[in-house]
């Protein structure tokens, strides 16, 4: 058989009820909305262009961009290799 033990206190009740709104939070959450608020980063990275590309690149036909490319991921290998 078991025994319960039953407290003699009443179950809490709910608060009364304030019709008033409550006061905004000036805590320092508030503080970190505003300043996520006033992100100013950049959404993505910058806008690629053909001028930053030398013009003896530029005048390469397609065979000799592939060879330049060939040779250097051969050497970015050859690097990697004596670490």
């Amino acid at each position: 058989m078991q025994s319960r033990i039953m407290s003699t206190a009443p179950p809490p009740g709910n608060p009364p009820s304030n019709n008033e709104q409550k006061p905004e939070d000036t805590g320092p959450s508030a503080s970190i909305s505003a300043e996520a608020a006033m992100d100013v980063t950049p959404d993505g990275p910058p806008e690629e262009t053909w001028d930053d590309i030398p013009e003896d690149i530029m005048a390469l036909n397609t065979e000799e961009i592939s060879t330049r490319t060939r040779l250097i991921d051969n050497d970015i290998k050859v690097c990697f290799e004596d670490i």
